[in-house]
């Protein structure tokens, strides 16, 4: 065929759509990643804001509602302002170190948890992949598992 410059030429069947929808895919991905990775820092300073200037209001009303608190014993007065934001800030700091102490083991138990978690997504994935016939298999690294073997090792209790 001769082509000339003022011609136009449509190719089609290029495979350029498949590379596209495969692009498409990883970019929406990457969309979604970015997203999840700026939404709790953004909710977290947020919600620290929030929460000091719900601090201030609290903390302005108790002083000013609480007054003072006189003690009288061996005859000696004591006055103590603000004794209910004292003993509001002493509750609340008790109460942070219990939850702390309770809390102290949660992380090696939620980490546990993403990482099945994190196994079986890969592995779902991988079957989907394998179900769409997109997964090369033959071309695998030599440490890679076949499916079956992934699930078994995924998903504990699951018979053979």
């Amino acid at each position: 065929m001769d082509f000339e410059p003022k011609d136009r030429v449509l190719e089609i069947g290029t495979g350029l759509g498949y590379q596209t929808a495969i692009l498409a895919r990883l970019a929406a991905q990457v969309a979604e990643d970015a997203r999840v990775a700026t939404d709790a820092p953004i909710d977290l300073t947020l919600g620290l804001l929030t929460s000091v200037l719900n601090a201030i209001t609290f903390i302005s009303v108790l002083w000013s509602v609480g007054g003072d608190l006189e003690v009288q014993a061996f005859g000696v007065s004591l006055a103590l302002p603000g004794y209910l934001v004292i003993t509001v800030t002493g509750y609340s700091v008790l109460l942070a170190a219990i939850m702390l102490f309770v809390g102290r083991r949660l992380t090696p138990v939620i980490e546990q948890k993403n990482q099945a978690e994190a196994a079986l997504r890969s592995t779902a994935c991988r079957l989907r992949e394998l179900g769409e016939g997109t997964a090369m298999w033959n071309d695998a690294l030599p440490g890679d598992r076949m499916p079956s073997d992934a699930v078994v090792q995924t998903v504990p209790g699951r018979a053979n």
